[in-house]
């Protein structure tokens, strides 16, 4: 008969437990139906919250297009400069034979007379 009562008792204590739980999980959904209410009765867009979120989005997309602008020319600007680099390089390579041909002509110029009659 003892255990009877105390499973009786156990029994009612996950009851009474549950019945907080549930009334609890009701006071919850009530509320949130409250605020779902009051978002479906705003017309979109016409919120400050939403106005905010649409200027950032403008200015996060803004910014993305210049990064991307910026990237595209920081690109062909390295491109410019390694194809310098080429030039500079051959300048460099055929810098020293043009330079003593101009100082042989410079120092004989009858030399350029007999190379043109050849």
């Amino acid at each position: 008969m003892c255990e009877l009562f105390k499973r009786y008792n156990a029994l009612q204590h996950k009851s009474k437990q549950k019945a907080e739980t549930l009334a609890a999980l009701e006071t919850q959904r009530a509320q949130m139906e409250k605020e779902a209410d009051a978002v479906m009765a705003t017309p979109v867009g016409d919120s400050a919250e939403a106005q905010q979120l649409r200027t950032l989005e403008n200015r996060l997309e803004k910014s993305m297009i210049k990064c991307n602008e910026a990237t595209h020319i920081r690109k062909t600007y390295e491109y410019i400069e390694q194809k310098l680099q080429q030039v500079g390089w051959l300048l460099r390579a055929w810098h020293t034979p043009l330079q003593s041909l101009s100082l042989s002509l410079l120092v004989c110029p009858c030399a350029c007379v007999g190379a043109s009659s050849l």
